[in-house]
């Protein structure tokens, strides 16, 4: 599936009594703006970034995805959540928060992918994206980390925190002629898509 469905969060994270958050659709004043710093140190601040990412992480599970920014549940915060499944050629992304991400681009190389995104639901379109991409960010305790991602996995990160740029996988698309509605692209163009991205590898560490 071109976005699976994410698993439940871990039981550090669990959702049983978070509510889910509405989802914010294109158009939003709030999805067209740079995001604001979560204060890395500050208690209050960091609180509230948690208690955010788990209600993310409830709406996620309710409405299906892989990642979810704070701008798209109306929250003008650099916080995005991530759950990857891992499947055959690709690694999985486990629950994930990630926050005030920087993203660097270690090479020119670039691919091509099929996108959708719940703040632009049943659309879907083909993007160019960096092959590679390098996220440094701070986590829920604020330690300062860092993730390597290749091939469909660097698009997820360079989607993801576009979101907290105010942008939209809109602004990446290749064509206006490959951007469609899900269910047409399903019907008359998956089966001979040749440009399908559906590999990547991704590596965690601490940052220096």
């Amino acid at each position: 599936p071109l976005l699976p469905l994410a698993p439940p969060p871990p039981q550090s994270m669990s959702t049983l009594t978070a509510s889910p958050m509405e989802v914010v659709s294109l158009g939003h004043p709030v999805l067209e703006a740079v995001a604001q710093d979560v204060v890395i140190g500050d208690p209050e601040s960091m609180k509230e970034a948690a208690a955010l990412a788990l209600r993310m992480f409830a709406t996620l599970e309710h409405v299906g995805g892989i990642g979810l920014a704070a701008p798209q549940v109306g929250q003008s915060l650099k916080l995005i959540i991530l759950n990857v499944r891992q499947r055959e050629g690709c690694d999985g992304i486990p629950p994930t928060v990630v926050i005030n991400p920087v993203l660097t681009f270690p090479s020119a190389e670039k691919i091509t992918m099929m996108e959708g995104c719940l703040s632009i639901p049943g659309m879907i379109g083909r993007t160019e994206r960096f092959a590679n991409a390098r996220m440094e960010y701070f986590d829920l305790e604020g330690n300062k980390k860092l993730m390597v991602a290749t091939g469909y996995l660097a698009g997820v990160l360079q989607h993801e925190t576009d979101h907290v740029f105010g942008k939209v996988y809109l602004e990446s698309l290749v064509s206006i002629k490959e951007f469609y509605f899900r269910s047409e692209y399903v019907k008359f163009h998956l089966d001979d898509d040749v440009e399908k991205v559906s590999v990547g590898t991704v590596e965690f560490s601490d940052a220096q």
